[in-house]
């Protein structure tokens, strides 16, 4: 007889005694021992700790927005995706055009162009020539070289264009009929064109310098002299300022 301890751990102590009966000589022998067990993967001897529960598979890290042109725009708003290094891009990660004129700052050589201007490939204004002028006539009474207020419109029309195109200067030229002598129509003629030629000083501040009076007399009439209405258009000063201008487009 005996006795086993199980330990739980698959490992068993084992102690006891065996009686013996010999036969032949009606004898008994004894034998007592002690000793261990263990128990390779048997669970009717120990008891099995349960498995333990796996490890849930650990969630797939989200996938991180691409930005291959690295301008801080992601590559599925990015509709300029090989901007280069260093570029300031909107937000759909095109480079910027500051002033709007369809060229990107970067190429654009004139960065303030004024909005709605036209500009040519490196961003600056399309210049073009064109000649400009004006022209000017003043009419008299007879024998009379005063330049009335009714005519400072019409000067000051000369006045304001000379002002806009500051490098033009102009010849006045002084006109008569052709009643009474020639050398003093002549005179009157000169009179008439310097005292437009200082209107536009006194009245306008037009620097003298751009300014130049001359006298034709009766020899260039516009309309015919045997009639009053015609008299009284040949009674004039007249002028006419051209000039070559480049503007901006």
């Amino acid at each position: 007889m005996g006795y086993e301890w199980a330990s739980g751990k698959g490992f068993n102590l084992l102690f006891g005694a065996d009686a013996i009966l010999e036969i032949d000589d009606s004898s008994w022998d004894t034998n007592v021992y002690f000793g261990g067990v263990y128990h390779f993967g048997s669970s009717s001897t120990r008891s099995a700790k349960p498995a333990p529960a796996p490890k849930p598979a650990p969630a797939p890290k989200p996938q991180q927005p691409k930005d291959s042109d690295n301008d801080g725009v992601n590559d599925n708003f990015d509709q300029c995706p090989n901007t280069q290094a260093g570029i300031k891009v909107d937000s759909q990660g095109c480079e910027l055009d500051s002033d709007g004129d369809g060229v990107v700052d970067s190429m654009d050589k004139c960065p303030q162009t004024p909005n709605g201007a036209k500009v040519d490939s490196s961003g600056c204004r399309i210049i073009l020539e064109k000649d400009v002028s004006i022209t000017l006539n003043v009419q008299f009474a007879n024998n009379s070289d005063a330049v009335t207020d009714d005519y400072r419109t019409e000067i000051q029309r000369v006045a304001d264009f000379m002002r806009q195109y500051p490098d033009t200067s102009v010849v006045i030229e002084g006109h008569t009929d052709d009643r009474g002598a020639a050398s003093y129509n002549q005179q009157l003629s000169e009179k008439r064109a310097k005292a437009v030629m200082q209107y536009l000083i006194d009245n306008f501040n037009i620097d003298a310098s751009r300014l130049s009076a001359v006298g034709i007399g009766e020899v260039s009439p516009i309309a015919s002299n045997d009639t009053a209405a015609g008299r009284a258009q040949n009674r004039r000063v007249q002028a006419e300022i051209k000039t070559r201008v480049k503007e901006a487009q």
